[in-house]
């Protein structure tokens, strides 16, 4: 009785494994809509950058082609920018000293639509009473990548 038993459980085990093996066999092209992506690189010269009064930051925008409405709202979106010979991802925050002893962060940022990214430099000494064309940002190297 234990040896029947035995023998029908390896039956059984035996015929759910090929039909599991021939359940899940498909074509060599299943994946209809593979993953795509857009990697791109932006130069942000010093005159490029202008200064909006309602945020209290630089800013530069580009057009972005790719940067679809399905991308902008179902896929993913990154920028970095070149700091020190290495690529920051964004939002990224540098804190130093000034020459009047004052404890100053600059954020660069981001922000993107459809067919548009902008990039945003705001620095935590900039106010209403300062000369903003006395700070401009200089060259900045700004590298998105766009996953849909």
């Amino acid at each position: 009785m234990t040896k029947k038993l035995l023998n029908l459980t390896k039956v059984a085990l035996l015929i759910f494994s090929i039909s599991f093996l021939l359940g899940s066999c498909t074509k060599d092209n299943y994946i209809d809509n593979p993953t795509q992506w857009d990697v791109r690189d932006f130069v942000v010269r010093e005159n490029m950058w202008l200064w909006d009064p309602v945020d209290e930051c630089y800013y530069c925008e580009f057009t972005h082609n790719q940067l679809t409405n399905f991308v902008a709202e179902n896929g993913a979106v990154t920028a970095s920018t070149l700091i020190d010979a290495t690529f920051r991802p964004l939002a990224f925050t540098t804190y130093f000293w000034d020459e009047k002893s004052h404890y100053v962060s600059e954020t660069i940022n981001f922000e993107y639509g459809a067919n548009f990214i902008r990039f945003n430099i705001t620095a935590s000494d900039l106010f209403d009473n300062v000369n903003v064309n006395t700070f401009k940002p200089g060259e900045y190297i700004f590298k998105t990548t766009l996953i849909w």
